[in-house]
């Protein structure tokens, strides 16, 4: 596989982890989805709602930490 860098200003979202293996507080937001911060509005990147075949829905958010180093902006794209 061919991996490219993104473009000037461009940010290129890395893949969520598998929701299988996260717990509740974080499919429903309110723990960072790599890591184990506890989130608040002003804390948390949002990551967009997500649905899976098995899950359904689920809204994953990250500390901003996390997201900058998983390649994620404020907001979903």
């Amino acid at each position: 596989m061919t991996v490219t860098s993104p473009r000037p200003g461009e940010v290129r979202q890395l893949p969520l982890p598998d929701p299988e293996g996260l717990t509740e507080d974080q499919l429903r937001g309110a723990v960072c989805v790599w890591g184990t911060a506890r989130l608040t509005g002003e804390s948390a990147v949002d990551l967009g709602e997500q649905t899976t075949a098995t899950l359904g829905r689920w809204y994953p958010r990250a500390c901003r930490p996390h997201a900058a180093a998983h390649g994620h902006q404020d907001g979903p794209q």
